[in-house]
């Protein structure tokens, strides 16, 4: 079993990967060791959604959110982000907005910050 603080204490610095919020979830297991970006999701399209991936937020998501109302932001959130999503990494040293956290601190989801481009993320 593979479990987020796995990730985060194996791979964390080489991911430049920093705890933001949700460390009650730490113990989450990931069940599927995937990456996605959750573009399609975000804007509510829904059908195939990648809830047990760990969703990785670059600079187009982080943008998008950005030039949604609060209200809308929080429910695209909130419809994304459910307890079975094991981690949320943020890229390129983006500031998550106080949505994200709130929404990853209630519902124990580990939302991470990095340095590094989304690209070299999934990549990595």
């Amino acid at each position: 079993m593979y479990l987020v603080d796995d990730l985060y204490k194996r791979h964390g610095s080489k991911l430049c990967l920093e705890l933001v919020a949700g460390e009650g979830g730490l113990r989450q297991r990931i069940k599927v060791p995937e990456v996605q970006r959750p573009g399609l999701s975000l804007s509510g399209y829904l059908k195939s959604p990648a809830r047990r991936r760990i969703l990785i937020f670059g600079r187009v998501e982080m943008e998008y959110l950005r030039d949604l109302d609060r209200e809308t932001r929080v429910s695209r959130l909130e419809s994304i982000l459910t307890p079975i999503t094991p981690a949320v990494i943020v890229a390129r040293r983006y500031r998550p907005s106080k949505e994200l956290s709130s929404i990853c601190e209630k519902r124990n989801i580990p939302l991470f910050r990095s340095s590094m481009t989304t690209m070299n993320l999934l990549s990595k």
